[in-house]
């Protein structure tokens, strides 16, 4: 499922980088499974390591639509805790 998930990510229109310079956000994302569905936590900082989106939760059952959620997240755009899907 983590798989699939980083793949839509990645499959948005985004610049990654892979580059550690300093001017460039990082986003971290963990993954775990709890009971019957799953739990994304995810931030964001800076590249001096100061929080940009503070650290977040996200629930959700199913991988489908989970990455291009994820990539609105990153950029501050909130939404609900528990997501649906399409």
């Amino acid at each position: 499922m983590e798989k699939s998930i980083m793949r839509e990510l990645k499959g948005c229109n985004i610049s990654w980088e892979d580059d550690a310079a300093s001017t460039i956000p990082k986003a971290f994302i963990n993954f775990s499974s709890i009971k019957n569905k799953y739990q994304a936590d995810y931030w964001v900082t800076d590249g001096n390591g100061r929080t940009i989106v503070s650290p977040q939760k996200m629930y959700f059952k199913k991988a489908n639509g989970v990455g291009k959620e994820l990539a609105l997240r990153l950029f501050g755009v909130g939404g609900p805790m528990e997501f649906e899907g399409n």
